[in-house]
């Protein structure tokens, strides 16, 4: 059985992100040793700088 639908206040969004190609290759690095995708990590550290930068960023 698939799993229920998200609704759309719970659905990521989708963006177009550039990389330097070494960043890149680093990314794609530890995404295949830490078994992670790269979305996830890239919420990961964002999630991350957001928090740490919380006082400078409207919410």
């Amino acid at each position: 059985m698939a799993p229920p639908k998200k609704s759309d206040t719970e659905k990521y969004i989708k963006m177009s992100v550039s990389f330097e190609p070494r960043q890149y290759d680093q990314l794609l690095h530890y995404c295949e040793t830490q078994e992670r995708s790269a979305s996830w990590v890239v919420r990961k550290a964002l999630a991350e700088w957001l928090e740490k930068h919380k006082d400078d960023v409207a919410p």
